[in-house]
C-alpha cells in the first residue's frame, strides 16, 4: 500500500527531473479544476517548497488563479497556510502591492467566504486599506461586504464600497 509520504516523494522526484522544477507542470495542474481538490493541495506543497526557484511573479500570479478555481477548500487552506512563506518572498512593496491587487481583483470570484475572507486577510496584512482599491464593485454583494467589514475593519474606503454596493442592490 503507498502511503501520502512516498506519493509526495515520488511527486518530488518527478518534479525535479523536470527542465524547469515542474514550474510549468505545476502551474497548469493547481489551475485545472479537473484535478481533486486534495491533489492540488499536494500540488500546492511542492510549489510552494520550490518558493525559491519559482521566484516571486509565480505566486503573484498563480495565487489569485488557483483561490478562484471552483471547490478549492484544501488548496486554499494549504495557500493561506503558507502566507508566512509568500511573506518571505516578496519583501518589497511593489511584489506585496501586485499580489493584494490580484487577489482583490479576483475577489467575487472565490467561491466561498472562508477563501474570500482568507485572501481579503493576506491582502490587508501586505499593504491594509489601500488593497480595497482593487475590488470591483459592480460585482460584489452585501455578504461579501460583511466579509471585508470582518478582514479589514471601518475604513472610509469600505464606507465608499458600501454605499456603491447599496446602489447597485437598489
Amino acid at each position: 500500500m503507498q502511503t501520502s509520504v512516498d506519493a509526495d516523494f515520488a511527486l518530488n522526484v518527478w518534479l525535479s527531473a523536470q527542465d524547469d522544477e515542474g514550474l510549468a507542470l505545476l502551474r497548469d495542474l493547481l489551475l485545472d479544476g479537473t484535478v481533486a481538490d486534495e491533489q492540488r493541495s499536494r500540488l500546492w506543497r511542492q510549489a510552494i517548497t520550490r518558493s525559491q526557484a519559482f521566484g516571486k511573479g509565480f505566486f503573484i500570479e498563480l495565487v489569485p488563479k488557483a483561490l478562484a478555481v471552483q471547490n478549492s477548500e484544501s488548496t486554499s487552506a494549504a495557500i493561506f497556510d503558507s502566507e508566512q512563506t509568500l511573506d518571505k518572498l516578496m519583501h518589497d512593496g511593489e511584489d506585496r502591492s501586485s499580489l493584494a491587487r490580484g487577489l482583490m481583483s479576483r475577489f467575487h470570484d472565490f467561491d466561498t467566504g472562508t477563501i474570500k475572507g482568507g485572501a481579503g486577510a493576506i491582502a490587508n496584512r501586505f499593504v491594509g486599506n489601500s488593497a480595497l482599491k482593487g475590488l470591483s464593485v459592480e460585482s460584489l454583494t452585501a455578504s461579501d461586504l460583511e466579509i471585508l467589514s470582518g478582514t479589514f475593519g471601518h475604513s472610509k474606503e469600505l464606507d465608499r464600497i458600501g454605499d456603491a454596493i447599496r446602489k447597485h442592490i437598489s
